[in-house]
């Protein structure tokens, strides 16, 4: 069986990993071949806010009709307890060559030695798998050169901890306990303090706002770089972070800056228990 070659094209030193897929068994028909991928990663050490740039290059296109951006992103977000996607995979075929050039941008969601999201060369033949190795995401932030200590509002809003249960924190003597609560059809809300409100969902919190009422985002863009790092989307009215598993938006609001908090893993729950009991549970067939 004859190794193929993918070949990777960047104006920078990378390190190189190998793509592969299992040789199969001698008494089975061959289903995969084994490829060597030169890929390119803009760094194998990052802080906990930073991005890894990932491109590599393959042989053209063996299989017709394949969306390969598509392909590329369904591969990324089966890995998403890993890493996310900050934009659309970009894809771009050589007209003289034909070959595939895929660049990806990802920014972590744990801190540790986090594998790569593998990628199946689903547009080509053999089965192949490019396997982009490993990197090393620390547990502090980036800002300019500097290191500063995650948040709070990674672990908890106020004291809370995300993915903490409505009946406990409202039971007696819970942290909600003498705090006016909102139930409304898809949400229960909470205001423990002014301009701070809580949101639940099935039963736990997993989004929080906070109203800041005079204050501009031109006023305010300093302190929260140096509280959050560097935004990674910036629009003239909004900017926005990533951390882990939370988003955090600044955005503009008549009155002042409203701060949006979000706990992505508290979404991807109530998701996964919406399909497994609306879809699954329809298809497998509900105990009688």
């Amino acid at each position: 069986m004859r190794p193929v070659v993918l070949l990777i094209a960047l104006a920078v030193p990378f390190a190189a990993v190998q793509a592969f897929a299992a040789d199969p068994p001698a008494d089975t028909q061959p289903v995969a071949r084994r490829a060597f991928v030169n890929a390119r990663v803009s760094s194998r050490q990052i802080a906990f806010n930073q991005v890894v740039r990932l491109e590599f290059t393959t042989m053209p296109r063996q299989i017709p009709g394949i969306d390969i951006a598509a392909a590329v992103a369904n591969a990324v977000a089966l890995d998403s307890k890993r890493w996310r996607s900050l934009a659309t995979p970009i894809v771009v075929e050589n007209e003289k060559t034909r070959t595939v050039a895929v660049t990806l941008a990802l920014i972590p969601r744990v801190a540790g030695d986090v594998q790569l999201p593998a990628i199946p060369l689903t547009w080509l033949s053999g089965e192949q798998l490019a396997d982009l190795g490993v990197v090393t995401v620390a547990e502090h932030l980036a800002l300019a050169g500097d290191t500063i200590p995650q948040p709070k509002e990674t672990i908890a809003i106020a004291g809370i901890p995300w993915g903490a249960k409505l009946l406990d924190l409202t039971a007696a003597g819970g942290a909600l306990a003498k705090v006016l609560i909102d139930r409304q059809k898809d949400r229960v809300t909470a205001s423990p303090q002014d301009g701070l409100t809580l949101i639940f969902r099935h039963g736990e919190l997993g989004e929080a706002t906070l109203v800041a009422k005079g204050l501009t985002l031109e006023r305010a863009r300093e302190q929260f770089m140096r509280r959050w790092g560097m935004p990674h989307l910036t629009t003239e009215q909004a900017l926005t972070w990533y951390l882990g598993w939370t988003t955090i938006t600044a955005t503009v609001t008549g009155d002042g800056v409203t701060l949006g908090f979000v706990r992505e893993d508290s979404e991807a729950r109530r998701n996964q228990a919406d399909v497994e009991q609306g879809v699954f549970g329809v298809l497998d067939g509900a105990a009688r």
